[in-house]
Order: C-alpha cells, then sequence, then structure tokens
C-alpha cells in the first residue's frame, strides 16, 4: 500500500514538471530555434569543410549554442528580446561571411583570414563579388531570409517569469563565460570581433612604431660609384609562373620577355612565404622570415636601408587605396610612405599608368635611386587589362589537368592569360626604360603570390586551408645592363636553386653592394655562399605541399 502510494506522488509529480517542461518548450520553441540557427548551424553545415579541426569547432560552437539557449530561460520578455537582438546583430555578418567562404572554398575561416577582410580595398571587395557563384549567392540568401524571419518569430514569444535581477545576473554569467570559453576563436561570431579588436590594436603599434623612424639613424653602408645606378624592384600580384611561356607555357603569354631570353636571369625554383598579398610584401621588404615573422617592427625595411645608404628611394603604387586602414598590421604601406616619394593610384588605373611617373622618376635627379613598383597584374577577377591584350578568347580548354571545366572555367584561363600578357609588356617596358640610361642599373621581378588555374584542381583563385603549388611558385626574373655584368661575377648565378621570396633583402642588398649589420650571404641567391633552407608557405612546409599536389 504504502509502496503504491509513493508511486503514484512520484508519478504525479514527473508528470507535472513534464507538462511544465513540455510548456516551457513550446512556449520558447522559436526563440531556441532562432538561437541554435545563428550560433551553431553554419558550423554543423560546414561540417565536411577541409579544415582539421572543424569537428572541434562543431563542438565548442554546440556549447556555446547551449549556453545561449540556458541563458535565456532566465530571462523576462524584455531582457529576451534584448538578448536575442544582440545575438542577431553580432552573428549575423560573422555568419554570411563564414558561410560564403566555406561554399566557395570548403573550409572555415580563422582569425587570420578575418584580417584580410578588414584590409580588403575596393577593388577586391567587388572582385570577390565578381566571382561569386549565383548557387553560393542563392544559399546565402535563403540563410539570411530564414534567420531574419527566425528572428521576427522569436520576438514574439514571451518571456519567462523571473526577477529582472535574475535575468540580469545571468547576462553577465553569459557574457563572462563567452568570453573565456575554451577554444572561443573556434566560434566566428567571437572570433570575428576579437580579431578586429587585435587588428585595430596593431594598427595602433604600427603608427606608433612608424612615427618616429625617420629620425631612427640606420647603420648601412655603400660606395655609390660601384653601385647601381638605378634599382627597380618589380612586384606583381598573383602571378603564377606556369602561365609564363618563359616558364614554359604552351600560350605566348610572355613575347616580349622571350624576345629578350638571353639578357635574362630566369629562376626556376622560387616560392614566396604567403599567398595573401600584404603578409607576402612584408617578407619580400623586410628582414621578417618564417623564423623570425615580427623582425618588420624592430628593424628597417629595404626602402629605409637604401635610403640611409645613399638613394634617392621610390614607391609606386597600383594597387588602389584599402583597407580600413593603410597602416594595418601586415600592410607594407607604413615602410612605403616612408620613401622620399610615395604615388598611389587610384583604383580603376592600368598599370601601364605607372610607366610615365616612373620616366619622370628617372630623371629627377642625377642621385642614385632605388624603385619598388607594385602592379595590379593577374589580381582577380582577372579584367585589368586594356583591350588590344585581349588575344586569347579561344573556348578550347588550355589546362592540362582538368578536363570538366565549364564555360566560365575556361573563360577565368583566359582572362588570366590575358593578364599575363598585359603584365609581360609593362615588365619589358621598364627593362627598355632602364636599358637607356647610363651607368650600372639592375631590375628584379617577382610576384607577391601566385594563384591557381586550374593547375592542379578544379579551382581559380587561392584557398588557404588548401595551399597548391600554382598559388606559391612565382616568377623571379633579374635584368643587369651590360655595364653591370662586366663588373660582377655572374657565373655564379645558379638559377635553379630553391629559394624564398622572404630573402629578397638579402639578396637585394648583396647584388647591390650594400652592407647592414643583418645581411647574410648565405641567403642571397646572388651569392656562391648561399645555402638552401627549409622553406614554408604561410605556415606549412612547401615540399609537403608539392607532394600532397603530386598525390
Amino acid at each position: 500500500m504504502w509502496s503504491v502510494v509513493v508511486y503514484n506522488n512520484l508519478y504525479s509529480i514527473m508528470k507535472v514538471y513534464f507538462n511544465l517542461t513540455i510548456d516551457f518548450l513550446r512556449r520558447n520553441l522559436w526563440t531556441f530555434v532562432f538561437l541554435f540557427y545563428q550560433t551553431f548551424l553554419v558550423y554543423l553545415l560546414a561540417i565536411n569543410a577541409a579544415n582539421g579541426d572543424v569537428k572541434e569547432r562543431v563542438i565548442v560552437n554546440l556549447l556555446w549554442a547551449l549556453l545561449s539557449i540556458m541563458s535565456v530561460c532566465f530571462l523576462n520578455t524584455k531582457l529576451k528580446n534584448w538578448f536575442i537582438s544582440i545575438i542577431y546583430a553580432i552573428s549575423f555578418i560573422p555568419n554570411i561571411i563564414v558561410l560564403s567562404f566555406f561554399l566557395i572554398n570548403n573550409y572555415i575561416m580563422k582569425s587570420t583570414d578575418f584580417f584580410v577582410i578588414f584590409d580588403t580595398n575596393p577593388n577586391e571587395a567587388i572582385g570577390f563579388f565578381d566571382t561569386l557563384q549565383i548557387k553560393t549567392v542563392f544559399y546565402v540568401i535563403i540563410y539570411i531570409i530564414i534567420g531574419t524571419l527566425l528572428f521576427i518569430r522569436a520576438l514574439k514569444t514571451k518571456g519567462n517569469n523571473t526577477k529582472r535581477y535574475v535575468g540580469i545576473i545571468f547576462l553577465i554569467l553569459f557574457t563572462f563565460i563567452s568570453a573565456n570559453l575554451p577554444f572561443r576563436s573556434k566560434v566566428a561570431s567571437i572570433d570575428f570581433y576579437k580579431s578586429f579588436m587585435n587588428f585595430n590594436k596593431e594598427i595602433m603599434e604600427i603608427k606608433e612604431f612608424y612615427k618616429n623612424r625617420e629620425n631612427i639613424k640606420i647603420d648601412a653602408t655603400s660606395n655609390l660609384n660601384t653601385c647601381p645606378k638605378n634599382i627597380i624592384l618589380i612586384i606583381g600580384e598573383s602571378a603564377n609562373r606556369h602561365h609564363y611561356s618563359i616558364y614554359g607555357y604552351k600560350r605566348n603569354t610572355t613575347p616580349h620577355l622571350d624576345s629578350i631570353k638571353s639578357e635574362l636571369y630566369i629562376f626556376n625554383d622560387v616560392v614566396t612565404p604567403h599567398i595573401q598579398t600584404l603578409n607576402a610584401i612584408r617578407y619580400i621588404c623586410t628582414f621578417s622570415n618564417h623564423s623570425a615573422p615580427k623582425l618588420y617592427k624592430k628593424e628597417p625595411s629595404i626602402v629605409e636601408i637604401f635610403k640611409a645608404a645613399g638613394y634617392k628611394t621610390y614607391w609606386l603604387d597600383n594597387q588602389g587605396s584599402g583597407g580600413i586602414d593603410t597602416y594595418t598590421p601586415t600592410s607594407y604601406r607604413a615602410f612605403a610612405k616612408l620613401s622620399d616619394k610615395f604615388v598611389l593610384l587610384p583604383n580603376g588605373y592600368n598599370d601601364e599608368e605607372l610607366l610615365p611617373i616612373l620616366d619622370s622618376c628617372l630623371n629627377e635627379s642625377n642621385e642614385n635611386k632605388f624603385v619598388i613598383i607594385h602592379l595590379k597584374g593577374s589580381h582577380f577577377p582577372y579584367k585589368d587589362y586594356p583591350k588590344e591584350f585581349r588575344l586569347f578568347n579561344s573556348k578550347e580548354n588550355p589546362s592540362a589537368f582538368c578536363k570538366e571545366m565549364t564555360d566560365k572555367d575556361i573563360e577565368n584561363i583566359n582572362n588570366y592569360d590575358n593578364t599575363i600578357l598585359y603584365n609581360d609588356f609593362i615588365i619589358s617596358s621598364v627593362i627598355n626604360k632602364i636599358k637607356s640610361y647610363t651607368g650600372l642599373n639592375l631590375m628584379l621581378y617577382t610576384s607577391d603570390h601566385g594563384e591557381e588555374m586550374y593547375d592542379t584542381q578544379l579551382y581559380a583563385g587561392r584557398g588557404f586551408e588548401n595551399i597548391t603549388p600554382s598559388m606559391c611558385e612565382v616568377p623571379f626574373i633579374l635584368y643587369l645592363n651590360d655595364a653591370y655584368k662586366e663588373i660582377l661575377n655572374t657565373e655564379i648565378f645558379n638559377t635553379n636553386r630553391a629559394f624564398s621570396t622572404e630573402d629578397i633583402p638579402h639578396s637585394l642588398l648583396d647584388i647591390c653592394k650594400i652592407d647592414y649589420v643583418l645581411k647574410d650571404s648565405t641567403r642571397s641567391i646572388f651569392n656562391s655562399n648561399f645555402i638552401e633552407r627549409e622553406r614554408f608557405v604561410k605556415e606549412e612546409n612547401y615540399e609537403k605541399i608539392k607532394s600532397r599536389s603530386n598525390n
């Protein structure tokens, strides 16, 4: 009898709590669905992304979703509406960005990838939208519509009958736990804004660092009588050397350089240390390298060293105004602006607009000159070239690797090859200009990074989580006029050396006979003491990248 009474009482209590739970879930269902949608769904959809830590990201975001749902249980209607409005506001942009990049590149963005977005200039943004497929746009629009409808529906649900101070306590706890959540960098809504704060923090550090740089004494020595009179370093954009006929490409994309091939030193095994422009140029123009990535904050750039060595320095740029601030944490603009003359063309100009500016710089005075030219080159959407260079327009598939290509894919290759053709005209024009000057002159051309162009996979562009050889193998071409060849021992040049463009500072100072305390002859590709080193692209061993591609 006693056991029956206990059973009936327990059953009644459980039934009451079950009914209360069902009623609670029913009343809050749309709020819970909305929170799940905004905090977790994107990562669940992207569970097959190429990242190695996707499962961890799914678990962490699920925990954050559950934390959000638990927190809303203790909020009255007003606080609940404030809470879900904030969740919607902070999740909207990061989720759209993460979803878009997953659909395009099959990987989930990380902190360093967000940095790229913060510094994207208008041209790059327009180019990105130009490459979007209708399918991607459709999925993103559907995601936005569903999320907005769930948000509106959640606002119409009532909150819970708890005291306001209880709700405020739980909001504080939610904020504190979110800020200290293990692996919180795997939550887009947290990582995006955390990265933005770090971005601005480093901007301030860079501003402060370069504030008084002109007053710093740099001990660089040279004998200007035996150093080159005119030194021109050309940094291209997105140049995949495998699409250069001078490197063996089947299309005649470099007719001008091909015609003077015997006058050039064409290096065959050169890679970039990074596949993102800002980081790549930071390595090219400073002593930063894979082992010491922060040296650019402690040591001068090559612009400053050449200036200290007695050169008049110039930086001619066609990458347009850009980003949230031109003093970005990885930006080259900070030290570019320390040159004696800094020229930044407005957005929308072709690279040939730099040629008359180069003329005026070279004719400006009788001083020794160091000029860096930063081209727009082959930047996506691969359409920045005059119509007279639209030579390649065949519908024939030029890719030796990818056979199943759409007309749009073939059009991409055609446009890309036309940018290489135009780039050939620019580089050869610069060479012809310095040929006309007496004295010792040289030109070095390379690129910030390469670009996958259906060479190893059915893809055009760059994916940070799936680097291919085409994204990092760049052209590296040296021109010396006859007067300079006569006094250099060019017989030691080995064009098959394995080299990374992070060692350009050592190489350029070496060949130009300028001394600086950090110059290392074992890192100079133009020196007999050169030692081949393990090369890294971003943080991955280049040999692994090449091996993965071959498999």
